[in-house]
């Protein structure tokens, strides 16, 4: 059975609390704040299928990367956010598959947003993967009816990253922070303040871009502030 969203929140925050207590060593890091140009390339990879697993984010903007990961011959898992809703993707090359799941939500709220793989293994039905971002919990997949996920293999061959993917216009900006058996190993990060998060420092979000902000002119918007 999948956990109840008290026993996630209390996991990542006994998580959290001991893991903040250590600063970098060996590149591994506890959180970092992504400037909408940055990304990290990760030495480790998410295994969905552990019993649980995660992360978490905070942010202010609508759009963005929160992680992809590609294996070596194609097949790919992407968890963004699309106009403050959450949507995972998954791609199989093999099987010719494309599918998603969207979470609608605030998620662009300025608050810490657990996100959490659950896989149940032991029911008679079959292997469930379960996904809760925040309060929202949905089935993703289960091993008989769509086993697509449970065939795929992401070793230390995949590509793994946080804060962006391969394409630099998909960027997050915002904070991003490791949770349960996913440590963020990174050994290629592009303009990330690790171990800080500016946004703790308030509690609201700054000012949105629309179309008569800049009066018909170019609208630049980042977590706190807006430009022209």
């Amino acid at each position: 059975m999948w956990l109840p969203t008290f026993y996630v929140v209390l996991l990542f925050n006994i998580f959290k609390t001991v893991l903040c207590q250590f600063t970098v060593a060996n590149g591994i890091y506890s959180f970092g704040y992504f400037n909408g140009t940055s990304k990290a390339k990760l030495s480790n990879v998410l295994d969905v299928l552990r019993p649980q697993t995660g992360f978490s984010f905070r942010t202010c903007m609508d759009h963005g990367t929160l992680f992809y990961q590609r294996n070596i011959i194609g097949d790919s898992i992407t968890l963004k956010l699309d106009n403050g809703d959450v949507i995972f993707s998954l791609q199989s090359v093999v099987d010719n598959i494309n599918t998603s799941v969207s979470y609608e939500g605030n998620f662009n709220n300025n608050e810490w947003i657990h996100v959490m793989f659950q896989h149940n293994s032991t029911t008679d039905q079959g292997s469930n993967l379960y996904l809760s971002i925040g309060n929202h919990t949905n089935l993703l997949y289960n091993s008989i009816t769509d086993p697509t996920i449970f065939n795929m293999e992401f070793s230390e061959s995949s590509v793994t990253f946080i804060g962006g993917n391969e394409d630099p216009n998909e960027n997050f900006n915002g904070c991003l922070s490791s949770g349960p058996y996913f440590n963020f190993q990174a050994y290629n990060g592009t303009n990330v303040q690790w171990n800080n998060c500016p946004l703790l420092n308030t509690n609201i979000c700054g000012p949105r871009c629309n179309d008569s902000v800049c009066n018909n002119g170019s609208c630049i918007a980042t977590n706190t502030e807006i430009s022209c």
